[in-house]
């Protein structure tokens, strides 16, 4: 097939949010229309995790976003990601989106959304910004064959119909096999490794931990502050506060999610301590008992600890103890109601493990970061081959930092791309 000399031929392998801004970055760069651009992408329609995002709401980025706001097993290499720009400049992205229509809002807490909260109404914009690109759905790579002067890719459709077209520079954005329901870039990993990238080893990141939890608390949520703690050690890597929900295989809840993050760097075995009574000092709960125990010496303590908790944690708590509920106020020793206290503020939770690949929002682990260039992402091992997105071993906190590290990762490809023209 012969290669018009007057467009450059680009494809993106993957529909996602790196690559729609691949796509719409290298639109607006390109010199006097000179590029003939192509998104493969092999689900049904484009975007299909920005859909489901901040929960349907999308969550684009993250007012301020630093190197420690993600994880990579090339840490250094990380660091130095950060130095250049646009990593070095968290507004770049905000301008962007407002340059293209897209009003967002920031809240207290740092992270932006469209001011629509829909991710549905996104996606018609960037659907919009799309018109001068060729997408190809129900499209899947199955191979890339490096060549002379670019590459072959050989893609299937969802007829398993096969064909060939050849590309003077690829750019891999495929995701990584965090929740497959929706697509997973895990072939596209295996044809990495064959063409001889190294690759992380993977591992669930914000996602739901497995913990042995009383069956009787299953469905409670608990605003708590809880602490992630490395096992042999017993040293505390950090502490945060958030929704915690018991479930039938452990814990779950925003402030989990956020723990996991930090886990992935946290040596194993590893618990929890999470205080279910955030807005109480022992002392206060313990100067509430001994008021209450002169008051009402016959209140039992089950009644006494339904006014800070759950009535099913109450009982938990008590089991715990090996305290009776009907036991009254009176007759507790003055250590049984400092270690019901201690359990309260400090409740234990050993880890067993992270729930798999299906629950989890994003994947750590990929491409290592030693396999590119930091300022172009290109392939140190292929000239004109790109990796950018989740596909590499970085990950981000909760809070649009993923979906900025997407975009970001986007614009320095363009970059690149843009300057070889």
């Amino acid at each position: 097939m012969s290669i018009s000399p007057k467009k450059r031929r680009i494809a993106i392998v993957g529909g996602g949010a790196s690559g729609i801004f691949a796509a719409i970055h290298l639109l607006d760069m390109q010199k006097s229309h000179c590029f003939e651009i192509s998104i493969f992408e092999q689900n049904a329609v484009l975007g299909r995790k920005i859909l489901v995002s901040g929960n349907g709401r999308c969550n684009l980025t993250h007012r301020f976003f630093e190197k420690q706001n993600y994880h990579s097993q090339s840490a250094e290499i990380l660091q130095n990601i950060f130095q250049h720009p646009p990593f070095s400049d968290a507004s770049y992205m905000q301008t962007f989106f407002t340059q293209k229509g897209i009003q967002c809002v920031c809240e207290s807490d740092g992270r932006i959304f469209p001011i629509s909260y829909d991710a549905k109404s996104l996606m018609s914009i960037f659907e919009s910004l799309l018109l001068n690109v060729r997408v190809n759905t129900h499209s899947k790579v199955c191979l890339i064959q490096p060549i002379k002067q670019g590459f072959i890719l050989d893609i299937e459709d969802k007829e398993n119909k096969k064909s060939c077209e050849e590309f003077e520079q690829v750019i891999i954005a495929t995701g990584g096999i965090a929740y497959p329901q929706l697509g997973s870039g895990e072939e596209m990993l295996e044809i990495l490794k064959g063409m001889g990238f190294c690759l992380e080893s993977f591992k669930p990141a914000l996602v739901a931990m497995e913990a042995k939890i009383s069956s009787q608390l299953v469905g409670i949520r608990r605003e708590v502050v809880a602490s992630l703690w490395e096992g042999t050690k017993k040293k505390k890597i950090v502490s945060l506060s958030g929704d915690l929900l018991f479930t039938d295989y452990g814990l779950s809840g925003s402030v989990i999610l956020d723990l996991s993050f930090y886990l992935l760097s946290c040596q194993r075995p590893a618990y929890l301590v999470i205080d279910l009574l955030p807005m109480y000092s022992v002392q206060q709960v313990l100067e509430e008992y001994e008021y209450l125990c002169k008051k009402f010496p016959q209140r039992s303590i089950f009644v006494f600890l339904n006014q800070y908790l759950h009535s099913k944690i109450s009982l938990a708590i008590l089991k715990k103890s090996k305290i009776q509920d009907s036991s009254t106020l009176s007759t507790l020793t003055k250590q049984q109601i400092q270690e019901i206290i201690q359990d309260i503020k400090s409740w234990k939770v050993f880890i067993q493990n992270v729930r798999n690949f299906k629950y989890a929002e994003v994947m750590a682990g990929g491409v290592s970061l030693r396999e590119i260039d930091i300022c172009s992402f290109e392939s140190k091992k292929y000239k004109d081959l790109f990796i950018i997105g989740e596909v590499l071993d970085i990950v981000g906190q909760r809070g649009g930092f993923n979906l900025a590290f997407a975009w970001n990762s986007a614009y320095c490809v363009a970059r690149a791309i843009t300057r070889l023209t």
